[in-house]
This record gives C-alpha cells, structure tokens and sequence, in this order.
C-alpha cells in the first residue's frame, strides 16, 4: 500500500492572484480609507463598484475540496462472497449496536425499494454499469459480477428485515449470487437466477 491510501482527503487549494486582490478588498482595515475616498469624489458608480468587488469576495472564497473513496476497493464492491481465507470482513458484527434489529423506521424507509427487483435493476444496478463503463479498464462481464453479488446481498437484507434479524443476523445468512438471464434477445426481455453460495466462509467468530 502506498500514501495515498485514504479513506478521506482533505486538500485545500491554494489562492490565485485574482482571489487574493479581492480579498484584500473586502479587508475591513481597508473600509474606512475607501469611504474617505467616496465621500470625496460624490460619485455613487464608485459605491456601486466597491460592493460589487466585496460581493465577488464572497462567491469566490471557497477553495476547499474534500474528496471520499473506499479504502479498498476489493472489498468494497466485490466479485465473489468472501471465501475461507478471510476470516474477517465483517468485524463491525462485534459491536453491540449490531445486535440490534432494523428500526421499524428503517424498514419503512428502505424495505419497498429493495424489495422491488425492478428498482434495484433500473435505479442502481443499471446505473452502476454505466457509471463504471467511463472507466479506460471497464471490464462488463466482471462488473456484472459484481452486480449479481449485490443483488444478492440486496436479497438478504430485504428479507432480514423483513424476519426483524440484526446486522449481525444478516452476515450471518448464506450468501446469495442473482444472476441476470437474458432469455429473448430481440425483445430484450430478462429474468434473474438465484444461487446460493456453495462455499461458507469460515468465520472464526461466527
């Protein structure tokens, strides 16, 4: 692994020319020469482009940018369930706050949208093909891989919530593949394929 492996980047940029004349403008040590100034030549254009240049300032100040990534990508949105040689991809299970079932509230909130196979196609599995076909290595056949494992995951947890399980209940269950078929091409018509996983990881805590 190398630095710049974070989990949240935090950069500032640095001010240009241009922002740091505006800034000095709207300098309140600066106002009162400028109203001495103003008085004097009685024109009210100078007021007017003195306000303009401090509203400026303030559109132009925000040059902080903070960027958010998944520390390993591998585990975050993966091909395959995890097999015997890892043995802790779900330690957050130790928490105690994992023992507690799905608010009603959050049933209520998230329960009819994975349950809906037509939304999890349309609204995020399509969406995440075409968000990762921008990528110079997109590789189709491997993100649909990733796809089925999600589908999967997305199946058992509209069913634990709907059996009032825990977190901890949850990776608890067999893992789940849905597969896509496409079974008439020239109409485009498709159906899903569920498999559960032959292979039970050996969780060493379970």
């Amino acid at each position: 692994r190398n630095t710049d492996n974070w989990l949240v980047k935090y950069e500032v940029k640095p001010n240009n020319e241009r922002d740091r004349l505006l800034q000095s403008l709207s300098d309140p040590q600066l106002r009162p020469e400028q109203q001495t100034n103003k008085n004097k030549e009685g024109d009210q254009n100078t007021d007017d482009t003195q306000n303009t240049a401090i509203d400026e300032t303030t559109t132009t100040t925000t040059t902080n940018d903070i960027h958010i990534a998944a520390i390993d990508n591998g585990l975050a949105f993966p091909f395959k369930h995890p097999d015997e040689w890892r043995t802790y991809p779900f330690h957050w299970a130790w928490l105690k706050q994992a023992k507690i079932p799905f608010s009603d509230e959050i049933k209520c909130h998230v329960l009819p949208f994975i349950s809906d196979m037509n939304f999890v196609q349309h609204e995020l599995c399509d969406e995440i093909q075409r968000l990762f076909s921008q990528d110079k290595d997109y590789d189709r056949r491997l993100v649909e891989r990733q796809l089925s494992i999600m589908r999967g995951q997305i199946l058992n947890l509209a069913q634990a919530m709907r059996d009032g399980k825990s977190p901890f209940e949850l990776v608890q269950m067999p893992g789940v593949i849905v597969e896509r078929r496409h079974i008439d091409p020239t109409v485009g018509h498709r159906q899903f394929k569920r498999k559960l996983n032959d292979r039970y990881p050996l969780f060493s805590w379970f």
